[in-house]
């Protein structure tokens, strides 16, 4: 096991890390997540100590090194703004990063709970630049909305010096859609291209249940994520202070506000905890040192309380730790977000490029349902400025767009093609033919995850990224998927896995992740009797199947119940016969297993066991009842069977071993029903019984 912390995906290129966080830090949180290493994962350079021990004094501080010149854009292209100038020095060797870097803006996707206030929160964090209209000012972009750090600055720089941050970034892309989804499709061959994520937990409910699963998504992708403790506007006796930072506003706060604030605070804390988390106050972390926790910050999407801090916690996390991760490479980096039909444009890609350029006419290739796309571009689009997004249907064009941003890609057989797919660009015929494998390789890798042939669900999602997300929820639940698809479900979808109905009917169900079902599927799903779930929400759809199953289990068990019968072993009493034929009544002693109505009873006798007839009723202390214990002394009444003819003391005799009659087919429905409701004790007669009675 390796520290979660340690593990993530921070600066990957870089050979070392400060030192872990001061002692004082430890005992305010848990230890940090554990998480089992990857095999093919290299083994860490540092061996993990109980107690971290400082760097020494002279290395402690990260120094300031030159921002490089950007890279010069089209006049369309969001200019890129330069950061603060400094010194050379442990910044420089810490990170193993030339002095002429140019860094890109880091991606930032928003997670967590419904209705914790995402969107809102997005919303707000847009308005933090008063005068969008304005040149240098946040700008919409496809998909995404960038940033510049002229922007940045405007709402953190009154604390800057505190926090000693230092604007070394060019901007930040903030993608729109917050939730799941993007962050699943911010993909590259299984790795995410997300930076780093803004987990939101609402303050008056705490950790939810799809807040365990954003957790886990980006446990999985091994991303670094901010909490926003949001909606801090709803504390009792809470006065908002609008777009304040959180620190001044809780200063302002009255005792009793702020003792409702801090009850609330430490059982979030403690629930992270809980789960495995070590979580602080990002104003109790220092960000030049190793990361050990995650910062929890305050905010109110509401008043925009908090949202200072939050847009400082992002730019500190990624230009301290991931300054490697962050230089612009040559290497193009581009995934599809979306798949969209524009009116006017036909079959569009939203993409976000994280490293590279696209041009007009390039040849790229990607992802289609009916195997790789090879196409060339013939436009990049970005919506006009902000100021004039009333205006409808008209694009900027651009001949080149360099990363990070968002954009817009139109060209021709585009129809199928699959979001959450990685987008290359070749330049030959050999490339063609090298990215058309790597993404077949790609989507083979999460297709593979099915047992094709076998027994499982069918899975269908919209993207393929939220298919290799849910995949990796079910494959967690222990629910096994045998088919699946990307789009809406058809009836084809239905026939195919209807076979199902009849050899295991707990998979004859289709989960639709976030897509439609036409109504020729929901006809077919009725006259072939297999069940549909549809939700947004991966645990939702996993919640539904669960009950599914539930109830499946419980028909089953109650059509089984008639046609199985429960292991005992009993004698008859020595004088304890009072009728000895038609019908046969008789005292007995239970020496093993449960004696119930309706049990039938065979005597163990040479050369074959003797078949007295079933359990009509049973009396204990002159009472009706349905069954009788081990230890029990009880009357018994039977139905004869086929051969009426048997008498009581003559064909069988007090002492004589008496068991249940049972065969193969009972004791496999009694393991496949009824495992659970019986006893160890049970089990070992029922192999008695069937060494007694001979049964294969």
């Amino acid at each position: 096991m390796t520290n979660f912390i340690d593990d993530l995906d921070l600066d990957s290129d870089s050979d070392s890390q400060n030192s872990a966080q001061e002692a004082d830090n430890a005992d305010d949180g848990p230890a940090a997540w554990d998480m089992e290493e990857d095999e093919d994962e290299k083994p860490k350079e540092e061996e993990k100590k109980p107690e971290p021990v400082p760097e020494p004094e002279e290395e402690s501080k990260p120094k300031e090194k030159p921002k490089p010149e950007p890279k010069k854009e089209p006049k369309d292209q969001p200019k890129k703004q330069q950061g603060k100038k400094g010194k050379k020095g442990k910044q420089e060797e810490e990170f193993k990063v030339d002095v002429d870097v140019k860094l890109r803006s880091p991606i930032c996707v928003i997670m967590g709970h419904v209705d914790t206030g995402k969107t809102k929160l997005l919303d707000k964090i847009r308005r933090t630049n008063v005068q969008t209209g304005e040149a240098g000012g946040i700008t919409q972009q496809i998909g995404a909305t960038y940033f510049p750090v002229s922007a940045l600055m405007q709402k953190t720089q009154s604390f800057a010096a505190k926090y000693n941050l230092e604007y070394k970034l060019p901007g930040l892309l903030i993608i729109d859609t917050p939730g799941h989804e993007s962050f699943s499709n911010l993909r590259s061959r299984g790795s995410s291209l997300c930076d780093v994520a803004i987990l939101v937990v609402d303050i008056m409910h705490g950790i939810e249940n799809q807040t365990i699963e954003s957790i886990n998504l980006l446990k999985a992708k091994k991303s670094y994520f901010i909490i926003a403790l949001n909606k801090i506007d709803r504390i009792s006796d809470w006065k908002p202070h609008n777009d304040a930072p959180f620190e001044e506003t809780f200063r302002k706060q009255s005792q009793h506000a702020k003792d409702n604030f801090m009850k609330r605070f430490n059982l979030v804390q403690m629930q992270f905890q809980e789960n495995g988390l070590n979580t602080l106050p990002y104003f109790k972390m220092n960000f030049n040192d190793k990361l050990t926790a995650f910062p929890i910050c305050p905010t109110s999407a509401i008043t925009g309380e908090g949202i200072p801090e939050l847009l400082m916690l992002v730019q500190l996390v990624t230009q301290n730790k991931m300054q490697a991760k962050l230089a612009s490479k040559d290497e193009l980096q581009c995934t599809v977000l979306e798949v969209k039909i524009e009116e006017g444009i036909g079959t569009t890609l939203d993409v976000i490029l994280v490293n590279g350029e696209l041009h007009v006419n390039d040849t790229i290739v990607l992802a289609g349902i009916n195997g790789p796309i090879v196409t060339h571009i013939r436009a990049l689009l970005t919506p006009q400025p902000m100021r004039e997004l009333r205006v409808r249907s008209e694009w900027v064009h651009h001949d080149v767009v360099y990363a990070a941003m968002g954009c817009k890609i139109a060209a021709p057989e585009l129809d199928g093609a699959i979001a959450g797919s990685e987008l290359f660009v070749a330049k030959n015929d050999d490339e063609i033919d090298e990215y058309m494998d790597m993404v077949n390789a790609d989507v083979d890798s999460i297709y593979g995850q099915v047992d094709k042939g076998g027994e499982g669900v069918y899975v269908q999602a919209s993207t393929l990224g939220s298919l290799e997300a849910l995949l990796n929820h079910l494959k967690s639940q222990n629910i096994k998927a045998s088919m699946v698809g990307i789009g809406p479900v058809h009836r084809k979808d239905v026939v195919a896995i209807s076979h199902m109905v009849e050899k295991n009917p707990k998979y004859a169900v289709i989960l639709a992740f976030d897509v439609p079902v036409t109504p020729e599927a929901k006809q077919a799903a009725r006259e072939l009797h297999v069940t549909i779930y549809e939700a947004q929400i991966i645990y939702h759809l996993t919640d539904q199947y669960e009950e599914y199953l539930k109830k499946l289990i419980a028909d089953q068990k109650e059509k089984a119940r008639s046609q199985v019968v429960f292991p005992a072993s009993i004698t008859m009493i020595d004088g304890a016969i009072f009728n000895r034929n038609k019908p046969i009544i008789i005292g007995v002693r239970v020496l093993e297993g449960t004696l119930r109505k309706g049990t039938p009873l065979v005597v163990i006798q040479e050369p074959k066991p003797l078949y007295l007839g079933t359990v009509e009723s049973i009396k204990m202390d002159n009472k009706d009842v349905d069954s009788a214990p081990t230890n029990s002394e009880v009357s018994i009444q039977l139905k004869a069977g086929s051969d009426s003819s048997i008498i009581a003391g003559k064909d069988f005799k007090a002492g004589d071993q008496i068991v249940t009659r049972m065969n193969r087919e009972i004791i496999n429905l009694l393991k496949e029903h009824f495992r659970d409701d019986l006893k160890k004790e049970d089990w070992i007669l029922i192999v008695q019984i069937k060494k007694l009675l001979h049964i294969q």
